[in-house]
């Protein structure tokens, strides 16, 4: 699927490593077949001497080299690149995939009305192969280069393709960060009641676990589960009660909402 294709990265940041790590490091694509443009030797060295792919400081010249041109950048320094990246002259069979957070795809208009794009927003489990990646694809962009796109960031985990102006939803709900909060709030739960922390880190970890394992086992939505669960003046349901008094569920609604208007903020900034 990806065959001789070379891929250019534009920053040699976080996100680039994971790509690196999944796509190198799992043998999808070779070494060889990789360029890393970065303005910072220490950072070149590291990513040579980790995944013995070509660097260079020179942005235009990466583009224009690449079929498939990763743009892994601080949404505050695109525009910058912009201009180095016209002057790469690309052309229609290069896809340039922007994973810079906030940016729309008509920050990108310079590249003229024909030149393929892609906004990508890869979450962090992706760095284990556990990821989601949202894509959002411009009309430009043709059905080899999407598959492409697609066999690419399947790597990372699951691949969904949406709108671009669902891209900053996507990325507050993607992110790790209420999730690892409901674990801890489990685990410090467990110890207020008495239990080691290890014991209560455990059995919070397999609870969250084994209920994923059990909803896509059984391939029915969560509310079935939760009633499954939730027996006539049970346990659960106690619990399901308390969590209700304090609007949990609003809760987490409201967060993902907030995310995503900061989201919306970063990329107008």
């Amino acid at each position: 699927m990806i065959g001789k294709r070379r891929l250019a990265f534009i920053g040699g940041g976080h996100i680039t490593e994971i790509l690196l790590h999944n796509l190198v490091g799992r043998q999808v694509v070779s070494p060889a077949s990789v360029i890393v443009s970065d303005p910072l030797a220490e950072r070149r060295r590291h990513l040579t001497e980790e995944f013995a792919v070509e660097t260079t400081a020179d942005n235009a010249a990466a583009a224009a080299s690449g079929d498939l041109i990763f743009i892994n950048l601080r949404p505050e320094v695109v525009a910058s690149v912009i201009p180095e990246l016209v002057h790469a002259r690309l052309n229609r069979n290069q896809v340039v995939i922007s994973l810079a957070a906030g940016i729309p795809l008509s920050r990108y208009a310079a590249l003229g009305p024909e030149q393929p794009l892609v906004r990508a927003l890869p979450n962090p489990p992706s760095r284990i192969g556990q990821g989601v990646a949202a894509l959002a694809l411009t009309s430009q962009v043709n059905e080899e280069q999407r598959a492409v796109v697609a066999a690419l960031f399947a790597s990372l985990g699951e691949v969904v393709e949406v709108d671009e102006a669902a891209l900053n939803l996507v990325t507050a709900l993607s992110s790790p960060a209420a999730t690892y909060l409901f674990f801890e709030a489990l685990i410090d739960a467990g110890v207020r009641g008495g239990l080691p922390r290890k014991i209560a880190t455990a059995v919070a970890a397999q609870t969250i676990t084994g209920s994923l394992a059990m909803w896509r086992e059984r391939n029915v939505s969560p509310a079935d589960l939760i009633a499954e669960a939730a027996t006539p003046a049970g346990i659960s349901v106690e619990t399901l009660f308390v969590l209700e008094q304090h609007a949990f569920k609003g809760a987490i609604m409201e967060a993902i909402a907030r995310g995503a208007e900061r989201a919306a903020v970063l990329g107008k900034a």
